[in-house]
């Protein structure tokens, strides 16, 4: 598998187990091959999340809503057989 190959699936899995959430803007932040000796692909994928008032489809409720924040998520992908290992939480420093 090369990183092309990686991004596609991360990116089209993460967009298949969070389809009922409303995401949107899925894109590629980070990635990793071979991270502490190991044959897997590390793969930060950014994404945003509709809330549950902009799921409402009141139009008042959405204009005075905050923005809604980018949410990332690191999927671990086996390179040898394409298997996803893990998808979790990737937190990054708030900057001023």
């Amino acid at each position: 598998m090369d990183a092309k190959a990686a991004v596609a699936q991360a990116k089209e899995y993460v967009s298949i187990l969070f389809a009922d959430e409303g995401i949107s803007d899925v894109y590629l932040e980070e990635i990793f091959f071979g991270q502490q000796d190991t044959e897997e692909w590390k793969v930060t994928i950014g994404f945003n999340r509709s809330s549950s008032r902009e799921r409402a489809r009141n139009p008042v409720v959405e204009a005075i809503s905050p923005p809604r924040e980018r949410e990332y998520k690191v999927v671990v992908i086996n390179d040898l057989d394409g298997r996803i290992v893990s998808v979790t939480d990737r937190f990054f420093p708030e900057s001023d």
